[in-house]
């Protein structure tokens, strides 16, 4: 039953996880966007209006098979 526990909390740990990363990969971004350093500015970060703009832009990079169906 041990071990049954903890393959489940390993399980769930992994699905938390996937369901986290896009709002983590936002949050990173938002933070870097437009903050004076080279790395926040395009051409190697384009510049984000809101975390809807950055979040629909990731989507439309997304690689196939990866994003959502619209």
């Amino acid at each position: 039953m041990s071990e049954m526990k903890s393959y489940s909390q390993a399980v769930t740990g992994f699905f938390a996880s996937m369901l986290t990363y896009p709002f983590v990969l936002v949050s990173n971004l938002m933070a870097i966007n437009n903050c004076g350093l080279a790395g926040g500015l395009p051409p190697y970060a384009p510049n984000y209006s809101s975390w809807l703009d950055c979040w629909s832009q990731l989507l439309k990079e997304a690689r196939p098979g990866l994003a959502p169906a619209p």
